[in-house]
This record gives C-alpha cells, sequence and structure tokens, in this order.
C-alpha cells in the first residue's frame, strides 16, 4: 500500500509485541476506557447497498468524526480508545484501501491527543487469507498485529484472529502467534492484577459448541483459546465483527477425580465473550455507538464485577452530554467511592437508586458547567442482553397482500419501559376522524359547557382552521398541567395530557359537527409525550420539551418519587408545577398539534392509497399472465379518480408540501413545527406516497389506452363487417340484375 502522510499524535504502536502508555500507573486505580468496533470505511455502498465503483464513504466518515468528537468530550478522559479490527472496507491491495486509509486518519487524528488511540487487525485489514505481505504491510502503518500492555494494573492482550480462521499461506507466523500466546498465559508477573482479551472476530457469537462460520473462530481453535483463558482466570473478551451487539457467557466443565463435572476454577464466574455494534454500517437492529467500559479491580464486592460495560448509540450519548452545557462529566471519584452522573445510565436497562449529597452541587465558574455528582447504590454497568442490544428494536411495518406495499408504522410511546406520569412525561394523542369538522358550531356547542371548558385565544388568522379548548379548573397543585385540545377544521384533534377515558367521549361530540366521519375501525390514531422544562423548547428523538415561563419543583411528590426524578432531571428536564400561561408556550403547543395533525392526515391518505391499491392487484396479475385481460372502463375511470382524489388531497388541498404562511413571521415557531415534521418523516412519506401514486396512475393510463384499443379495434372491425355485408348485398343485386339478362 502507499504511505499515507498523515500524522494522528493519538495513535500508540506497538512493537516486540508490547505497547506502552505513558499514562499507566503501578497503583490499582479504577479508569475507563472506549471501544470502538468496525470503522470499515467504504462498506456501506459497496456490500450493503451494493454499488457500482467508484464507491463512497463520506457518511461513515460523518459516523466516525461523531464518535470521536464525543471521546473528546467525555470528562475525565478515558484512559485509552481501542479500535476492534476492520479500519477500512478495502483489503489488502484494493484500488481504494490507501484513500479509506487517509480519510480515516485525518479523522482519527482529531482524537484528543492526551488520549492514546489503539488499534488491532480485522480480517479487512489483512485479508480473509492473508501472507506475510498482507501482515508486513498493516504493521508498517498500524504497528504490531499483536500485542499485550498494561494499564493500572490490568494486562490487555491484544489478538490477531485471522492466525485462527485461515493460515494457509502463513502457517509459520501463525504457529509463532499460538506460541506467544501460550507464553503470555504462562507469565506470573507482578505488575497485573487482571487480564482482558480484544480481538475483532469472536470465539462464538452464543454457545461455544455452534457451529463454525464466517462470523466466529473455528471451534478447533474456539475451544482450546477459551478454555486455556478461563484457566488463567481470563473472563473477558471484546470483540467486533458483527455490526451487532451480541453478549454470550460459556463456563467450561471438567470431570474431577468423582467422575462430577465441576468448574475449572473454583468460580461461579463465566467467560463473557461480548461483541459491539459497528460505529458505522449495522447488519442487526442497533444503531451506530461506542461500548464504554469501567475497570475497579479494587472492587471488594462479591456479587460485583471489576469490569461493567454498556453499548451506547451516538445518539444518546450527544443528547446526554447536550443536556447539561453541552458537557456531561462521565466519571468522578469522590472518597473511593464510584460516583457516576445519573444521565450516564439508561433508565431502562439498568436498575439502580440515587442519594444527593448536600455538597454534590459545584458551579464551575470559569466554565459555567454544572456536575452533578450522584451516588449509586447498585450495580452501574450490568451486561445487556446476551443477544442483540436492547437499546434499539426494529421498526415494525404493514404489510398489503402479495404487493410489498408498506409504510412504517408511527412510533407509540412504550409505557411498559417508563411510566410517562413518574417520568415527568405526559402523553400526546392525534385522532383523524372526519374529513371536515364545523368549527363555528361546535364552538357554540361547547361554549354551553363554559363551566367545564375555556377557550384560549388564538392568533386571528387561525380563527377558522383550528378551535383551541382547554380544561377549566383552579390552579393549585393538584392540576399542575390542564389539558387542551386543538381541534383542526380537516377532521383531526389532537389531546395533550387529557386521560385516556376522555378521549372517546369528546371525540363523540366533535363527530357531530363534522362530515365525512370515519368508521370506528378506520380511525387513524399517533401518539407522543411531552415534559415542561424551563430550557428552550426543543425535540429530541420524538419527546418533545415544552418550555414554560416560570419552573419549580413539586411540592406534593412522595420521597420515593423524587428519587425517581432524579434518576431522570440530566436525561429528562424537571417536571414544572406551574401551569401554561405563556402566548409563545400556546403557539409552541400549536405549532407541535400541527405537524402531528399532518402526519395522522397522512396516514389516512396511506390508508386510503393502501385500501385503492389492493382492488388494482387482481389487474397487475391480469396483464403479467397475459391472459383475460378484460376491464370494465367503468371500474378503471372510478379507480383513476380515486387516485387523483388521493393525490389532490395530497398536495393541493393541505399543508402537507408547503409550509402555512402563519408560521411565515414567526421563525421559531416555524423552526419546531418542521422540527417535528421531520421526526414524524412528513417529507419522506409524502415522496414516497407521490411516487407510487404516480406507479398507480400509470398503471391506470395503461389500461385507459389499452381498453380505447380495444374500442378502437372493435369499431375497425364494425366498420369492416359493414362495408363487407353492403359489399355482399350490391354483388347480390348485381347478380338478380344479370341474371335477368
Amino acid at each position: 500500500m502507499e504511505s499515507v502522510d498523515i500524522h494522528c499524535s493519538a495513535l500508540c504502536t506497538a512493537k516486540n509485541r508490547h505497547l506502552s502508555l505513558p499514562t499507566s500507573t503501578d497503583v490499582s486505580t479504577p479508569f475507563r476506557f472506549v471501544i470502538i468496533a468496525d470503522p470499515q470505511l467504504g462498506l456501506l455502498e459497496q456490500y450493503v447497498e451494493k454499488r457500482p465503483r467508484p464507491h463512497h464513504w463520506d457518511r461513515e466518515v460523518k459516523l466516525v468524526s461523531r464518535a470521536v468528537s464525543i471521546i473528546n468530550r467525555l470528562c475525565p478522559k478515558p484512559a485509552f480508545v481501542i479500535i476492534c479490527g476492520d479500519l477500512v472496507n478495502d483489503h489488502p491491495g484494493g484500488s481504494d484501501r490507501c484513500k479509506q486509509t487517509s480519510d480515516l486518519l485525518e479523522i482519527l487524528s482529531h482524537l484528543n491527543s492526551d488520549i492514546p488511540l489503539i488499534v488491532l487487525p480485522g480480517n479487512h485489514d489483512v485479508g480473509n487469507r492473508p501472507d506475510v505481505n498482507d501482515v508486513q504491510d498493516y504493521i508498517s502503518m498500524w504497528g504490531d498485529d499483536y500485542f499485550t500492555f498494561i494499564f493500572n494494573r490490568t494486562r490487555f492482550i491484544v489478538l490477531n484472529t485471522q492466525y485462527l480462521v485461515n493460515d494457509s499461506k502463513f502457517q509459520s507466523s501463525s504457529s509463532e502467534f499460538r506460541q506467544w500466546f501460550n507464553e503470555q498465559l504462562s507469565i506470573k508477573n507482578e505488575n497485573f492484577d487482571m487480564s482482558v482479551v480484544f480481538q475483532h472476530i469472536p470465539f462464538f457469537l452464543e454457545d461455544i459448541n455452534e457451529p463454525d462460520n464466517y462470523f466466529n473462530i473455528p471451534i478447533n481453535y474456539r475451544k482450546e483459546f477459551v478454555n486455556k483463558l478461563y484457566q488463567h482466570k481470563i473472563y473477558y473478551a471484546f470483540a467486533g465483527h458483527l455490526h451487532k451487539n451480541i453478549i454470550a457467557n460459556y463456563t467450561p466443565l471438567i470431570i474431577n477425580e468423582n467422575n462430577d463435572h465441576t468448574n475449572n476454577n473454583n468460580t461461579d464466574k463465566s467467560f463473557s465473550m461480548i461483541s459491539s455494534s459497528s460505529v458505522c454500517v449495522q447488519l442487526g437492529n442497533d444503531q451506530p455507538g461506542i461500548r464504554l467500559v469501567q475497570i475497579d479491580t479494587n472492587n471488594n464486592n462479591e456479587n460485583d464485577d471489576f469490569l461493567k460495560h454498556v453499548y451506547w448509540t451516538l445518539d444518546e450519548l450527544e443528547e446526554i452530554l447536550n443536556s447539561v452545557s453541552n458537557l456531561m462529566k462521565t466519571f468522578v471519584t469522590n472518597n473511593s467511592s464510584l460516583i457516576i452522573p445519573v444521565g450516564f445510565v439508561r433508565y431502562y436497562s439498568i436498575s439502580f437508586s440515587i442519594r444527593m449529597n448536600s455538597t454534590t452541587i459545584q458551579t464551575y465558574n470559569s466554565s459555567r458547567l454544572i456536575y452533578r455528582n450522584l451516588s449509586f447504590t447498585t450495580n452501574l454497568y450490568q451486561p445487556l442482553s446476551q443477544s442483540s442490544s436492547t437499546s434499539v428494536k426494529p421498526k415494525d411495518h404493514q404489510t398489503n397482500l402479495s404487493l410489498g406495499i408498506f409504510h412504517p408504522k408511527k412510533k407509540r410511546v412504550d409505557k411498559e419501559i417508563v411510566d410517562l406520569k413518574q417520568s415527568g412525561f405526559y402523553d400526546i394523542s392525534g385522532y383523524g376522524f372526519a374529513q371536515y369538522t364545523n368549527l363555528k358550531m361546535l364552538h357554540s356547542y361547547l361554549s354551553k359547557f363554559d363551566h367545564l371548558y375555556k377557550f384560549p385565544t388564538l392568533p386571528s388568522e387561525l380563527s377558522s382552521e383550528v378551535l383551541l379548548v382547554s380544561q377549566l379548573s383552579k390552579i393549585d397543585t393538584e392540576n399542575i398541567n390542564p389539558w387542551d385540545a386543538f381541534i383542526f377544521n380537516n377532521g383531526v384533534a389532537v389531546f395533550w395530557n387529557m386521560p385516556e377515558e376522555n378521549h372517546q367521549l369528546l371525540l363523540k361530540e366533535f363527530r357531530q359537527f363534522s362530515e365525512g366521519i370515519l368508521e370506528e375501525n378506520l380511525i387513524e390514531r399517533e401518539d407522543l409525550r411531552y415534559c415542561l422544562t424551563n430550557d428552550h423548547t426543543r425535540v429530541v428523538s420524538e419527546d418533545i420539551y415544552l418550555h414554560i415561563p416560570s419552573f419549580e419543583d413539586v411540592s406534593h411528590h412522595t420521597e420515593q418519587q423524587s428519587h425517581k426524578d432524579l434518576t431522570l432531571q440530566d436525561q429528562y428536564p424537571k417536571v414544572a408545577s406551574t401551569p401554561l400561561t405563556d402566548d409563545n408556550s400556546l403557539l409552541e403547543k400549536f405549532a407541535f398539534s400541527d405537524a402531528l395533525a399532518l402526519s395522522v392526515k397522512l396516514s389516512l391518505l396511506e390508508n386510503g392509497f393502501d385500501t385503492a391499491v389492493v382492488e388494482i392487484e387482481p389487474w397487475i396479475e391480469k396483464m403479467k399472465t397475459g391472459r383475460g385481460a378484460r376491464f370494465r372502463q367503468s371500474a378503471v375511470l372510478r379507480k383513476t379518480g380515486e387516485l387523483y382524489t388521493i393525490k389532490h388531497l395530497l398536495n393541493v388541498s393541505t399543508s402537507l408540501i408547503e409550509t402555512p404562511d402563519f408560521y411565515w413571521e414567526r421563525p421559531n415557531v416555524e423552526k419546531l413545527f418542521e422540527k417535528l415534521k421531520c421526526v414524524l418523516s412528513v417529507s419522506s412519506r409524502v415522496k414516497v406516497l407521490n411516487s407510487r401514486l404516480d406507479m398507480c396512475n400509470e398503471l391506470t393510463s395503461i389500461l385507459t389506452n389499452h381498453l380505447s384499443s380495444i374500442h378502437s379495434v372493435r369499431l375497425e372491425w364494425m366498420v369492416i363487417i359493414l362495408i363487407f355485408v353492403e359489399v355482399i348485398f350490391e354483388a347480390v343485386n348485381y347478380y338478380d340484375k344479370t341474371g335477368k339478362h
């Protein structure tokens, strides 16, 4: 490979099978490090999207850059960062390899030089069937391909797993590697207390006895290496390669003198094979991220491991880091007791309790940052699922028969994960129940119940488009956030913080003043959630954080509830105890309601399209076989009208395509409206639906032309037959005349 002239100051290269880290000490103090797996620049377009050359890897570059930026913001700094192989996608000798390596080094050069960067080879770095030259090419760029290093009395063994997968071209080097491995295990050294293994290809995915495949080590080496590691009390191995998170455990057994199965080293510990998903391309249900690991060899708790780890997506880490003045204090030690900010732990995957200390909040005037030291009393980094990571769930889809036509379901709040009210969140529900609602008549009707409802004033330009109905109640601690209902003239209602049992009651009232009322089973519903905050209004993922003018803690919380609030105050803003009275907050609520209403209306159009297209499917089947391709012209005309009606509603009669005039003079509110539209994928869904409508309209056009052609042919034959009949009559007439003569 051509030389790459880019200097990465953080990169540490091993020589003579050993790496020295200048920041290491001889004292066994707790430390933390970061694992990155499979940057593999170029994989997306070549393997996933299967595009022809030339390939580009700009999307992978952005993801790795985000990871580097996040790592630079962690405080205190990680002890080191290690990349578990597959640095680039092109194999040795590939045309893109040099450019991919150069781009990766350019990104990594932005890593804080005080954070050592360590790399190890993957199958794409040395080849699936490497030879001596391939390995030497890697060593010349990145340093030794296998080695050890020690940090704070923990030894790390770095392996090149290609020696175990396919050594047909360098068997002598493979023998040297296995000999070196055995020597490392036999070392009795007072410089380290524990050992951890890093590698690219995992020994196994789920079971030590699973069949050999591309994603694991062959079983002959697999069992040999794992059993040896376990016998020498090495219980953790970190790998990549899979592009998804999988954690599997294995406890080797032996037969003792009494013919009983016993544990190899008289411990109840198991060997953990931890495979981290890629920082870029995913082959499972995970998202791009990094794994954060903490080691504390001084842990004397029998029920607690010395090593804890959690895989975090880049989105999660950025959200957490941004939640406290763009910086989160990830690890703090206080009086030898581990202190970690609450926002650093997923509330739904790790159970914990928190106690606040009177001196835990310190304000740093120089940086205007607030660090909260929250002491945890239980396991912080307990492993996630042994299968694919639970942090990301696969998307559900609705499918229509054999056409394969589908559109994604809109995300619903999983109320089994966290109770909304206890977490400081309230629900938002949008219903599409009719085609049109007469707001003037509805307002007149609801005004009769002025002891129940009030009607906050919205800007005059909205009077004909939306009606706001709010709960009328005394402002006290029993009702800190009264419900609101936005009723749009297009037959959509959006409820804020309204009890579920009241939804159908109000919808029943709304339907009395509506046209084109939908049947119960056709009503479309979408759910979001929101909480109140004294920070600026924003949208994070699909969660809405709504600003209010004043802010204080809820006084009537129980002590237990206060503890729950503390667990969420870094990950979510506090619950506010004052009602929404600020006009700007009302407009922000309207903007979010407007965006949700558009999404609901779009869902109704998508459902209408799905219904229409199902009826077209038999036509396509007839056209495909070419037999019995007879269609009633009235049916084709009716279906064309249905499709053009949907297209008209999609592009002309709604605000799905362009931003309403109301937002032109309110840019801040417009940003919130557009942000939620983006989160709900309104624009992309409109584009997809338009393309599908165009396809179906093209089909109906073909059928119309086909029917016109058939009709023309029929007319031509009729003319021909008439002419033929006329000829016969003329011939008979001629025969009669000539016969007389």
